[in-house]
């Protein structure tokens, strides 16, 4: 028989799932942050070159 422990955090097992899953989407929203850095500073440099040519 398998039981559920919901009142203590540490024993419940949902919880060190739900922490994986806030784990996964923070760094996939940094990586995406990065990369739309990384574009935009590429757009910058871009808009940038004819004027010092």
């Amino acid at each position: 028989m398998n039981v559920r422990f919901v009142d203590d955090p540490e024993r419940d097992p949902a919880v060190p799932h739900r922490r994986r899953l806030q784990a996964n989407r923070t760094r996939n929203y940094r990586q995406r942050t990065r990369a739309n850095r990384n574009i935009q500073a590429t757009y910058d440099d871009a808009e940038l070159l004819p004027e010092t040519v």
